[in-house]
Parts: C-alpha cells; structure tokens; sequence
C-alpha cells in the first residue's frame, strides 16, 4: 500500500511517449468497517480509463468474500466503484486498481482524479458515521493492473 505517499500528496508519475497506461489505486484513508460503499471518481479530461461500462479494466484488491462492481461512464468522465461483504471489511486498505490511458505527453497525478463517496454502512452502524475518504493511493506507468511494477514515491518504494 502507499497510503502514507497519499496522505502526502506524493502521487505524480510523468509520461514522455505519448499515450500511456497508468495503473491507478484507489484506496480507503481511514480506520473503518465497511459492510458496503459506493464512490464516484471523475477525472480530468486528460485521457480516460481502458474498456468502457462495466468492461473497465479494474480489479479488485480485496479478498474473496468481498464483491466488487465497476462502471466506466466515458460520456460522464466518470468511474463508479460499489462494494459489498456480509462480514465486512476494513480500512485503511487498497481498494482496486484501474488502468488509466493518457491521450498526450502528461504528468498524471492524484489532482487529475476527484474520488465522491455515495454510501457507506459499516458493519456495526452508529448514527452519524462519516463517510470514510477514498482517494487515489498509487499511480504507476503500465500496461495492466496485473503487472507486478516496482514503484517508488515519497514514502519509499513497494513491490505492486
């Protein structure tokens, strides 16, 4: 996880070959239980994400219990993320990852990408529980978010 380079604000890889895949992780920031959630992410007019409706090249980071859904809404510029577990799961964690194609010589980063949380119900409800934050924790240059990528930002490097 780079969550600690996203608290930063560390999250900027440039791009000098024309179209480029990135690789983007969304994550949750904050100790939470989540049972469900659903977040919008709109992105800059920068380039878009690969496949479109529910054909996004996304996947999940999360264990086996915990379903998934992803819709790319290109005329919106949009990505729509919802999640379920019956016996909920906990943040902070990585979320998914998604591959991201840049239409120009760009530097990508966490501005070009705004993350709104729609729902969440925690595990164990209590009244007036805030929604948790959900922002971009990694952006890296690849083809697939099913390359494994060594990366390294401000907060030290990882093996994805």
């Amino acid at each position: 996880m780079a969550l600690a380079a996203a608290a930063a604000g560390a999250n900027t890889v440039s791009a000098k070959q024309g179209k480029t895949h990135f690789v983007v992780t969304f994550g949750i920031l904050d100790e939470v239980s989540v049972g469900a959630l659903q977040y919008v992410v709109q992105y800059a007019p920068v380039g878009r994400f690969v496949g479109d409706s529910v054909n996004v090249e996304c996947k999940s980071l999360l264990s086996a219990g915990v379903s998934a859904s992803f819709n790319h809404r290109l005329d919106e510029a949009s990505l729509r993320s919802g999640w379920f577990s019956a016996t909920g799961f906990d943040g902070p964690t990585d979320l998914a990852e998604c591959v991201f194609e840049a239409y120009s010589d760009i530097e990508l980063s966490d501005a070009q990408f705004r993350v709104v949380v729609n729902l969440m119900s925690a595990v164990t409800p209590h009244p007036g529980d805030p929604f948790p934050r959900i922002a971009v924790t990694d952006v890296r240059v690849g083809g697939s978010p099913h390359e494994h990528i060594v990366r390294s930002f401000a907060g030290g490097s990882s093996k994805g």
